[in-house]
């Protein structure tokens, strides 16, 4: 796990797991806590830059549990 940058820190509470692999080319991986999910449903977010990682996770809200 890599250490959050300064600048994600405000989502701690969401983000499980974070990973910068630009040394190989792969860009940063995030991963959001269970219940959590970007306005396209993902809980894995992967971009090349950090302010479009910053961008997807102004759309991450709370899951609600389905009433079945």
């Amino acid at each position: 796990m890599t250490a959050l940058p300064a600048s994600l820190r405000r989502w701690r509470a969401v983000i499980q797991h974070f990973d910068d692999e630009r040394d190989t080319d792969d860009g940063y991986w995030l991963y959001l806590k269970p219940g959590y999910a970007d306005s396209d449903g993902e809980t894995v977010i992967h971009e090349d830059r950090l302010r479009d990682l910053i961008t997807r996770l102004h759309t991450v809200t709370e899951r609600r549990k389905s009433a079945n």
